[in-house]
């Protein structure tokens, strides 16, 4: 198992902030896309020198092969949630709240807040 100092610090803050993610051989991938369910990660250091000590950016890929450059984690909690956005009235119950692996960090980076609606039911009294 990779040691979390040695993961991309995007990757790493992924992990202790509860967003699981997979290793394959390809990729890496990360659940709760909603309507593309994952997007898939992997380095893009197509530019950088290979002495470099930059981290390469990532490269987040959708289900329809759209590829987003990540240099920073806001850059895919935004990813997030512009597909929960495009997602959540779509007509699956599943989406219309953001999924709870990426509630923390849509709150943490200011994507989303938390309100309560309060509903008022009687009371059961005793007597009655």
């Amino acid at each position: 198992m990779t040691h979390l100092k040695q993961l991309n610090p995007i990757l790493a803050e992924l992990v202790a902030k509860g967003v699981p993610i997979t290793f394959t051989k390809d990729a890496i991938v990360v659940p709760g896309f909603y309507k593309s369910d994952t997007v898939k990660l992997r380095s893009d250091d197509a530019d950088l020198h290979p002495e470099s000590d930059v981290e390469p950016p990532l490269v987040a890929t959708d289900r329809y092969g759209k590829d987003t450059k990540i240099t920073q984690l806001d850059d895919l909690v935004e990813l997030n949630f512009e597909w929960w956005e495009a997602s959540r009235d779509r007509g699956n119950p599943g989406w219309t709240k953001p999924d709870p692996n990426w509630v923390p960090l849509l709150t943490e980076h200011g994507f989303i807040e938390a309100r309560q609606d309060v509903t008022y039911v009687p009371r059961v009294r005793s007597g009655s």
